[in-house]
């Protein structure tokens, strides 16, 4: 049995007011479509918290071969999902 593989590319910008945004592109082998994450530097905004939902989202695979219209943008604390086309 082949185990599916995948990556996650980070970056960090730094936005035009001086806060930092980060952001991971999630990918997966033989899916086309990538879910990018941005996480927007807010006062109180918990890092790890926003880690572990990256590992989650990147661990379950799924959400990136979600077709729905309803899923190609989603908002959570923080951070914000996008579908990637």
């Amino acid at each position: 049995m082949s185990v599916p593989r995948g990556s996650i590319l980070l970056q960090c910008f730094a936005l035009a007011d001086s806060s930092l945004c980060m952001k991971s592109n999630l990918s997966w082998e033989g899916i086309a479509n990538s879910t990018v994450y941005a996480i927007y530097s807010k006062p109180g905004i918990n890092w790890h918290r926003e880690a572990g939902q990256i590992a989650v989202k990147w661990l379950d695979g799924q959400f990136a071969m979600l077709e729905s219209p309803a899923a190609d943008q989603a908002v959570s604390g923080g951070a914000q999902w996008e579908k990637s086309a």
